[in-house]
């Protein structure tokens, strides 16, 4: 027997038109954090990630999931 774990992250779009699933690999590498330093913009089917501050060289940049 075989087991699997399958782990993502989801982003949440509201729109007042109907609209489909995507799958976003890159978007889903990003760390989650209760204090993001960046933030999840949808520009069409793009979603598109923003830095709302200045993130040192070497920090990790997050977002939040939720």
């Amino acid at each position: 027997m075989q087991c699997f774990v399958l782990k993502f992250s989801a982003f949440r779009y509201s729109s007042p038109e109907p609209f489909g699933t995507g799958v976003y690999l890159l978007a889903s590498m990003f760390d989650h954090s209760c204090t993001p330093n960046c933030t999840v913009v949808f520009q069409g089917r793009e979603l598109v990630v923003m830095a709302t501050e200045e993130i040192p060289t070497g920090d990790i940049p997050s977002v939040a999931f939720i």
